[in-house]
């Protein structure tokens, strides 16, 4: 005889509504995460980061002091500079000029043709 497999179809229908909402949750609420020790990536100096691996996430602590082209500014802190990658959203409504002191999160970006760059996650002011 045959074979038959009964109610099959509406498992398969509430299967993939269960994917479909499962795959939509992740992005309702994307402000959450890890906030304990090692989540700030390493502690850096901008004159050690030439000495990382490319991706590494770290954080900086200094100044930003220019903008240098879309989405591109010089940072220093007093260790050396380097060029930093910023979102505009990433500063999410924040003025922040060459005197007030930043603390920066962010991947090392060590691109083929381009210098060295942080890719900016998150920016802090330091009061």
């Amino acid at each position: 005889g045959n074979f038959v497999q009964k109610g099959c179809g509406m498992k398969k229908i509430w299967a993939s509504w269960a994917l479909v909402l499962l795959l939509a949750a992740p992005a309702i609420d994307q402000t959450g995460g890890f906030s304990g020790h090692g989540a700030e990536g390493r502690k850096a100096q901008v004159s050690e980061i030439k000495n990382l691996d490319d991706d590494n996430m770290v954080t900086l602590t200094g100044n930003i002091l220019s903008k240098t082209g879309d989405e591109k500014y010089n940072f220093s802190d007093g260790t050396g500079t380097v060029t930093l990658e910023i979102d505009d959203d990433i500063f999410n409504n924040m003025t922040i000029d060459p005197n007030q002191r930043v603390e920066i999160y962010g991947e090392v970006d060590k691109g083929i043709i381009s210098a060295l760059e942080v890719d900016v996650k998150r920016i802090n002011k330091i009061n």
